[in-house]
C-alpha cells in the first residue's frame, strides 16, 4: 500500500455543471464490496452476523446484479451499523465499505445517495484523443487502473480509488477533487447505484387481445382513449423513426418483435457481449410492446393475434442499462451516449430519428453526469436533430414538483417530457374529468396518458400477452405518439426528414397541440391526444 495522504474531511465535490454537492454519512445504510465478488459469501457473512447478534440486530442486504460482488446493507440503528461494518471488514475477502451519503444543502432536505466504494468516474475531454488512446491501450489513466470501460462513451472510465483514499469516506471526495484538476479531464464524479428504479407495475391476469381490450387505443364505452385510430388515419409511422427503450432489455423472440428491432446494445459496463439484451426481468419487454409492437399482423379474436402498439410501423432499439430494479448510473450514462452515437451517424434527411423512452427513475438524486449525457443527446449543436426524451413520472402518489420527492430524469423538463398515468372513468365519475391513476405522481407532469390495465408483451412465450399498470406504461404510450409525430413530418416532406423539424418541434406538437384540455384530477396536466399531435 502506498503512503497515506492527508484526506480532507469535507464530504463534497463540484459536479460537471460546477455546482457544489455536499454530503453527510448515514449511520443506517452502506455499500460494500467483497474482493472475490462472491455473492454466496456475502450472504453467508450476513447470515452469520445475524446469528451472532440476534434478531434485534438483523441486517438486510440487497445485492447489486450489475456490479457482482457489491451490495447494500441496512440496519435499524447506529449501534448495529458500527457492529456490522466492523464485522464485514474483518471477514476474509471483504474489501471496502462506504456509508450511504445524504446530500445536504438542498432547500427541500437531504437525499440519499449510494456511491460505489472503491471506484469513481472519469470523463476525459473528447478532443484528448491521444490521451484516450493511451488509456485504452494501457488500461490505466494517471496511474489508476481502469476497472470498467464503456465502448459507446469514449474516454469515460470507472477507475479504481487509490489505496491511500480508501480509509475514510472523505477519501472518495478527496480523489474527486484531485483528479478533476488533471489535464484533459472533463469531470470526475462518483459512480453510484440507484435502487428501486423500475416503476413497479401492479400484476393483473394474462389476457388475449380482442376488440376493445386495449382501451387506451380504442374505447367504445368511455371517451378515455388517446385517439390512436384517428392518428393512424394520418400516419401509422415509418421505419426511419426508432424508439430507443433504455431498460432491462427485450425478449426479442416474441412474435410481436419480428422485424421490429433495428439495433440493440448492452450498456452495462464490462458486459462480455454488448449485443446481448436478454430481458430476465420483463420490464423492458412490457414497455417496448406498448410503444412499438408489430401492429395489424394478426387477428384480434384469439390470443395469437397479439396486440396493437401506438408506434405501429416505427422500429425499436433496446438498450439494456440494468438487469433488475437497481441501476448503476454509469450504465445509464453509457446507454444515453450510445443513442447519441446513433443520432450522429444517422442525422441526414434520409437517415433516422430517435425517441428515447425512460420508464424508470433515480428518485430524488439530481445526478449531474446523467443529466449532462441527456442534455448532450438532446442538443441541436452541429446540426443534430437531437433526441426526444420521454420519462415516467413515477408511482408514489406524490407531488414531484416539491423538491425532496422530485423524480429524475422526469424532473429535467427542459430536455425530458414527463409522463404520469390516468385511469379509465369509473362508474359515477364526471365524464368530463379524467382522473389520474391512484398511484401516479403528479405536479410537474406535462402529459398524462393511460396507465392502468394496459395490455402488452410478456416474456413467458412468443405469444405471451399480459396487462400492466403504472407510469412506465404511460410513458411508453407517449413515446409512441412522439414517434408518430416525427413520422408525420417525414411523410409530409416527401418521405425525407426536414432539417427544420427537429426534436424540439416534436416536443411542441405534443405539449402545445397534443393534449386534451380537460382536467386530470390531482395532476394539473393535460391528457395525451395522438390525433391532435399528428394533425399538421
Amino acid at each position: 500500500m502506498s503512503s497515506s495522504k492527508a484526506v480532507d474531511k469535507n464530504l463534497d465535490y463540484q459536479d460537471l455543471f460546477s455546482e457544489p454537492r455536499r454530503f453527510n454519512t448515514s449511520n443506517k445504510e452502506f455499500i460494500f464490496k467483497f474482493e472475490k465478488m462472491a455473492n454466496d459469501f456475502m450472504l453467508q457473512s450476513l447470515t452469520e452476523f445475524n446469528k451472532r447478534h440476534g434478531k434485534e440486530y438483523a441486517a438486510q442486504v440487497t445485492l447489486i446484479s450489475d456490479l457482482p460482488g457489491y451490495g447494500r446493507a441496512s440496519v435499524s440503528d447506529a449501534n448495529t451499523f458500527d457492529k456490522l461494518v466492523n464485522f464485514l471488514t474483518e471477514q476474509v475477502g471483504a474489501y471496502s465499505v462506504l456509508p450511504a451519503m445524504k446530500e445536504t444543502g438542498l432547500k427541500y432536505g437531504p437525499v440519499a445517495r449510494y456511491f460505489v466504494p472503491d471506484s469513481f468516474m472519469l470523463q476525459l475531454k473528447k478532443e484528448e484523443k491521444s490521451l484516450i488512446e493511451e488509456a485504452d491501450s494501457k488500461n490505466e489513466i494517471f496511474g489508476l487502473q481502469i476497472v470498467r470501460k464503456y465502448d459507446a462513451s469514449p474516454g469515460y472510465y470507472a477507475v479504481a480509488l487509490p489505496d491511500e483514499y480508501k480509509k475514510t469516506p472523505g477519501g472518495l471526495f478527496a480523489a474527486l477533487k484531485e483528479y478533476k484538476e488533471k489535464a484533459g479531464v472533463e469531470f470526475a464524479e462518483p459512480d453510484e447505484v440507484a435502487f428501486d428504479c423500475l416503476l413497479a407495475p401492479v400484476d393483473a391476469t394474462d389476457y388475449y387481445y380482442c376488440n376493445n381490450y386495449q382501451w387506451c387505443l380504442k374505447d367504445n364505452n368511455w371517451d378515455d382513449e388517446i385517439y390512436a385510430r384517428d392518428a393512424w388515419g394520418v400516419t401509422t409511422g415509418v421505419a426511419n423513426v426508432v424508439i430507443a427503450v433504455l431498460d432491462t432489455g427485450l425478449y426479442r423472440a416474441h412474435n410481436e418483435f419480428t422485424n421490429k428491432v433495428v439495433d440493440r446494445y448492452n450498456a452495462i459496463g464490462g458486459a462480455p457481449d454488448t449485443t446481448d439484451v436478454t430481458d430476465s426481468n420483463g420490464h423492458g419487454t412490457w414497455v417496448t410492446g406498448i410503444a412499438a409492437a408489430a401492429t395489424n399482423n394478426g387477428t384480434c379474436l384469439q390470443a395469437a393475434g397479439g396486440i396493437a402498439s401506438v408506434g405501429w410501423n416505427c422500429k425499436t432499439m433496446p438498450v439494456k442499462i440494468c438487469s433488475d430494479t437497481s441501476i448503476v448510473v454509469s450504465n445509464a450514462v453509457n446507454g444515453v451516449n450510445y443513442v447519441k452515437t446513433k443520432i450522429d451517424a444517422n442525422n441526414s434527411n434520409a437517415g433516422s430519428r430517435y425517441i428515447v423512452n425512460m420508464s424508470w427513475s433515480v428518485s430524488g438524486a439530481d445526478i449531474s453526469q446523467l443529466h449532462g449525457a441527456i442534455s448532450t443527446a438532446f442538443s441541436n449543436a452541429n446540426n443534430s436533430p437531437g433526441a426526444v426524451f420521454v420519462a415516467a413520472s413515477g408511482d408514489g402518489n406524490v407531488d414531484i414538483g416539491q423538491g425532496a420527492t422530485a423524480v429524475y430524469p422526469a424532473a429535467w423538463t427542459t430536455e425530458v417530457i414527463p409522463v404520469g398515468s390516468h385511469r379509465r372513468n369509473r362508474t359515477g365519475d364526471n365524464n368530463n374529468n379524467r382522473y389520474k391513476s391512484d398511484t401516479s405522481n403528479y405536479g410537474n407532469s406535462a402529459v398524462m396518458a393511460p396507465g392502468v390495465g394496459i395490455h402488452t408483451t410478456g416474456t413467458n412465450s412468443t405469444t405471451h400477452i399480459l396487462t400492466r399498470d403504472g407510469s412506465s406504461m404511460a410513458s411508453a404510450i407517449v413515446s409512441g405518439v412522439a414517434a408518430l409525430v416525427w413520422s408525420r413530418s417525414y411523410q409530409s416532406n416527401g418521405n425525407q426528414f426536414s432539417a427544420a423539424f427537429v426534436n424540439g418541434n416534436v416536443r411542441n406538437r405534443i405539449l402545445a397541440n397534443g393534449l386534451v384540455n380537460d382536467v386530470i384530477g390531482g395532476a394539473n396536466a393535460g391528457r395525451i391526444h395522438a390525433y391532435n399531435a399528428v394533425n399538421f
